[in-house]
């Protein structure tokens, strides 16, 4: 099962990050990416990127990261949601290079429901894996007192 985020390209930014999604968010509050063209040019031009690790066609695009995840991305009538199978700084690198093409871009976090600027996204991937080890770290310290 994937993690899924959705880029947006805001008309009017959230006043600190990260926020909560406004219960009145609607398709009036985003301007379109009607063509990911310039975000494929700058995916391709990134080191990250290296040749035959990423397919793209018609409105989506795929990226076999680093890691041996894969990241989705999809556009939608409104944004790009980005299927997530791999680690979530690989995301950010992504919603980095968004941003560098589209400054208003903002990332939305439905599971949480929260909209992130690049910096709280980073620190909230940073809690997310410091918190799964250390939950990881107690259980395995729990089976060996336990026998």
């Amino acid at each position: 099962m994937s993690y899924d985020f959705i880029l947006f390209r805001l008309r009017r930014r959230p006043d600190a990050f990260p926020a909560r999604i406004p219960s009145d968010f609607g398709e009036d509050a985003v301007v379109s990416i009607d063509d990911p063209a310039p975000l494929h040019d700058a995916l391709r031009a990134d080191a990250a990127f290296e040749a035959g690790s990423t397919t793209a066609g018609v409105g989506v695009f795929e990226w076999r990261t680093p890691d041996g995840g894969v990241l989705g991305a999809t556009v939608m009538a409104h944004g790009i949601n980005i299927g997530t199978h791999a680690h979530w700084d690989h995301v950010a690198h992504l919603f980095e290079l968004a941003l560098g093409v589209w400054p208003d871009t903002a990332l939305f976090d439905l599971r949480a429901a929260q909209v992130h600027d690049l910096a709280s996204f980073r620190a909230f991937v940073e809690r997310s894996y410091r918190n799964k080890a250390e939950a990881q770290a107690r259980r395995a310290a729990g089976r060996q007192a336990g026998g």
